[in-house]
């Protein structure tokens, strides 16, 4: 399964052994998506060149408003990740139920079983193959630093399949 704690305590350094959440809190990588529209705002400050605009969240409700979701449980639209578009896990903002306050804050990751993982990439090779495809285009497209590239190729390697 997949083995994104490093991430999880990026986003909320020591305290995410201590905050008491019944599930895993989102690992996606938001605070890479921020440090790469930070650096996109900075060169359209200085230099005129508008940042990427990612494409709009898909609603499947407006009435109440409701994110439409993929097959994986992960919103569609928005900034897209390998973590999103190669997924090992629902990234979702809505919190585990009976969350405790903090919790709820940070949303869960609900990792993919073993043999979800084999049905979706039959090999850790084909996964690492889509993984880096999507981060190339992440980076590409403004939404993922290339300084990040190694850091989350080595999240992907972490990622266990079975045998």
């Amino acid at each position: 399964m997949c083995c994104l704690q490093d991430e999880v305590s990026d986003l909320v350094g020591a305290a995410a052994s201590v905050l008491g959440c019944s599930t895993p809190v989102n690992s996606g990588p938001q605070h890479i998506v921020v440090q790469a529209a930070f650096a996109a705002f900075t060169k359209w400050v200085e230099h005129g060149v508008a940042p990427a605009s990612p494409p709009r969240f898909t609603f499947s409700s407006s009435t109440p408003p409701t994110l439409a979701l993929d097959a994986h449980g992960n919103v569609i639209g928005g900034v897209r990740t390998p973590a999103v578009d190669v997924p090992v896990s629902t990234l979702t903002g809505v919190p585990a139920p009976g969350a405790n306050a903090i919790c709820s804050l940070f949303g869960q990751t609900l990792a993919f079983s073993p043999s979800t993982l084999v049905s979706l990439y039959q090999t850790k090779s084909n996964y690492l193959a889509r993984y880096t495809a999507s981060l190339n285009k992440a980076i590409k497209g403004g939404y993922v630093l290339a300084a990040d590239r190694s850091a989350l190729l080595a999240q992907a390697e972490a990622v266990q399949f079975p045998s």
